[in-house]
């Protein structure tokens, strides 16, 4: 998989975060909308993104509860039939608008596979997995995701995924 340490997640695309100190400067930028309103949009997009115009980002909160709580068949169908038709529609309205998903558990509620489809499994508190870049990004996504490095005390370490654009 190939990493990213740029902001351009930012400005584009979609993202799973859920480094603490990238989430919070997202936070400081009054930039997160809930997963409710950010739903709301597959059917009626807005003019303009419903946050400051200086930010190129919209956090989306909410996710990892939903992952939480509906079993890992619904999460999965969730993220197919619900999320991902909101984020094809974002993305081509809003070029410039990077979509976080963030996740604030840290980064141990992750893991990757590795191989010829690499994906990013979301281990739940009860030990379930859900298929998490799968649901979110397509069949595509192992060919397209990269990770996200940053900062955490003398070394780089994974803080999330992106992808910059699903068909």
């Amino acid at each position: 998989m190939k990493e990213l340490s740029t902001s351009s997640w930012q400005r584009s695309g979609s993202t799973i975060l859920f480094g603490h100190d990238e989430i919070q400067a997202l936070l400081k930028n009054k930039s997160m909308v809930s997963l409710q309103e950010f739903l709301t949009w597959g059917g009626n997009i807005p003019d303009d993104p419903p946050i400051p115009e200086e930010s190129k980002t919209i956090l989306v909160c909410g996710l990892g509860t939903v992952m939480e709580t509906l079993s890992p068949d619904e999460a999965e169908n969730f993220l197919k039939k619900k999320v991902r038709p909101v984020i094809q529609n974002v993305q081509n309205i809003w070029t410039e608008t990077g979509i976080v998903f963030g996740f604030p558990q840290g980064g141990g509620s992750f893991l990757e596979t590795k191989g010829s489809e690499e994906e990013v499994l979301f281990l739940r508190s009860d030990n379930q997995k859900i298929r998490i870049s799968e649901g979110l990004w397509d069949g595509t996504a192992d060919q397209n995701m990269q990770r996200i490095k940053g900062p955490f005390l003398a070394e780089m370490v994974t803080v999330g995924y992106y992808v910059r654009r699903i068909s």
